[in-house]
């Protein structure tokens, strides 16, 4: 867990805002015959990054991993969540050194997801309990000036 934003950011590779463009079954690990608990089922989420605030990704569409938590409604990480649907627009706080075949990147923890509810001329939204709130309530461009302090 990353204590404040300064830790988020350096914590992190990049940092872009995006928009989904599409969400689509991806890997699973573990042993379905185990029950509901056997299985996790990771997605594929294809964004489409329209602006870098840090790091070395700055365009084009990217490929990240995300484990959502199936079954759980109301879950920010639900398949289910109106912020995972094509066109919805986020501040992605990335790991660019997956490993994985065909995935560019995934989240660098949970605390690296924020929401644009209104688009990219509306404010940060949390997306759970441990968002930190000093990310949360700002336009990208305010997002935007505190990330490059902490990156100088």
């Amino acid at each position: 867990m990353f204590s404040s934003l300064a830790d988020l950011v350096r914590g992190s590779d990049a940092v872009v805002v995006g928009t989904i463009v599409s969400v689509t079954p991806g890997r699973a690990v573990g042993d379905p015959r185990d029950g509901e608990e056997g299985e996790v089922r990771f997605f594929d989420v294809v964004v489409q990054i329209e602006e870098r605030l840090a790091g070395s990704r700055d365009s084009g569409e990217i490929t990240i991993e995300v484990l959502f938590l199936e079954g759980i409604r109301g879950s920010l990480f639900s398949i289910e969540s109106p912020w995972w649907r094509p066109d919805a627009s986020s501040v992605f706080f990335l790991n660019l050194d997956t490993g994985l075949p065909g995935r560019e990147a995934v989240l660098v923890s949970p605390q690296g997801l924020y929401f644009l509810p209104d688009g990219f001329a509306g404010k940060t939204a949390a997306s759970g309990p441990d968002s930190i709130p000093e990310a949360v309530g700002l336009t990208v461009a305010e997002l935007g000036v505190l990330i490059a302090g902490f990156t100088e």
